[in-house]
């Protein structure tokens, strides 16, 4: 078996190679393509289980623009619960575990659902949460550089919204965060 390090740096055991394989070709991608959230996962017993999986993955799609502007990375973008071992804390809107060279996130997990009730919170609230969970990558504690890293990502990803950066899901332009007119992209009767 091959030894991987966890961000806590612990080792586990690989059962394979596949594992390494994988590792492998993540090192060998491009650098501008590794710029982005890798992976995305959800709660799947939890109610609307489908609708929090759109959920992270509109985060991504609005993130990602963002990651690659900085050059950040997002190894897995995941849900946590007050059901769930990483959520039982009920004050926490989410967390991120960073890799320690400032650009890299090991994990970032957000609290997609209200407390108890398991009702889906606004996408919004999530984005704010995960912006705030960005500015971790390079600011460890909530200090003033905390604050003005989080500030900066906020006004970086209200520039890349207006500008059109984002895409939806159909990687059409976002107009304003909003995607454009699906019946208006290619007008027939002109």
């Amino acid at each position: 078996p091959f030894q991987c390090a966890e961000s806590n740096g612990s080792a586990v055991q690989c059962a394979d190679s596949a594992h390494w394989n994988v590792e492998r070709g993540r090192a060998e991608m491009d650098e501008a393509s590794r710029n982005n959230v890798w992976e995305v996962t959800h709660v799947k017993k939890l109610p609307d289980a489908e609708r929090a999986l759109a959920m992270l993955r509109e985060l991504k799609l609005h993130v990602d623009p963002l990651l690659g502007a900085r050059g950040f990375r997002v190894q897995k973008l995941y849900e946590i619960c007050c059901c769930t071992a990483g959520g039982k804390d009920v004050r926490i809107g989410g967390f991120c575990c960073p890799a320690g060279d400032g650009r890299t996130s090991r994990r970032i997990a957000l609290r997609l659902r209200a407390a108890g009730s398991h009702v889906l919170l606004s996408f919004d609230h999530c984005l704010k949460v995960l912006i705030h969970e960005l500015a971790h990558i390079v600011q460890g504690n909530h200090s003033a550089q905390f604050y003005a890293a989080m500030d900066e990502l906020g006004r970086q990803y209200a520039q890349l919204r207006e500008k059109g950066m984002l895409l939806d899901a159909a990687s059409f332009p976002m107009s304003g965060g909003r995607a454009l007119d699906t019946a208006r992209r290619n007008p027939t009767g002109l």
